[in-house]
């Protein structure tokens, strides 16, 4: 899926999982020509790049400069870089930034890669489109989310912490079991349509 590229040379500064391969192409094989795919952390591009050979266009971002130079350089040698919008900034300021910008109702699935603290992040959708006017046109995303569990059911547990980032009740998960990363350890990917709820929610004032 990648041209040629020294991405092995920085391993110290960027992040790549060669082992989550099988994961990343189900996660492919979901997508469509339609599709509208916002990549919150998009490393040097393992889903994104792929990704834009299939979607309509990705909007791809990663804090890390150093990934998203990398990035950059991939979108340009698999000849993608006029589908690949790349950003450098913090996941919740990107996922405002997206949504409260006119591409917002383009927006049809969002990846969330970052399996340490993802979840964290989820707060950010929580009165996405409380400003639009009541008459606009809505998408309400299918967001991708993907964490560890130590639980002893740790379907359970991530979807229990989903709902308390959302703060929202009844939250609609397809989960998988991704693998065991450790001993009791299990990588999961939670998929959802965003709740109408959550996206017109007031905000409380911390956030």
């Amino acid at each position: 899926l990648f041209h040629h590229l020294s991405l092995f040379r920085c391993f110290d500064t960027i992040y790549w999982n060669s082992k989550l391969a099988t994961e990343r192409q189900r996660l492919l094989s979901g997508f469509n020509f339609k599709d509208v795919v916002c990549d919150v952390f998009a490393g040097v591009g393992p889903i994104c790049i792929p990704a834009a050979k299939i979607v309509k266009r990705v909007y791809a971002n990663d804090l890390n400069p150093y990934a998203v130079d990398y990035l950059e350089r991939n979108s340009v040698l698999n000849k993608l870089e006029k589908k690949i919008e790349v950003f450098n900034m913090d996941g919740r300021r990107f996922i405002d930034a997206m949504f409260a910008s006119q591409k917002a109702h383009k927006i049809t699935q969002v990846v969330m890669n970052l399996p340490n603290d993802a979840t964290e992040f989820l707060d950010a959708f929580r009165g996405i489109y409380r400003d639009r006017p009541e008459d606009a046109k809505f998408t309400f995303p299918k967001i991708h989310l993907y964490g560890f569990s130590k639980a002893r059911d740790p379907e359970f547990d991530f979807h229990e912490r989903i709902r308390i980032a959302l703060v929202e009740v009844a939250v609609n998960v397809e989960m998988r079991r991704v693998r065991l990363v450790a001993p009791g350890k299990w990588m999961l990917c939670a998929s959802f349509v965003l709740p109408e709820s959550v996206a017109f929610a007031r905000r409380s004032p911390n956030m």
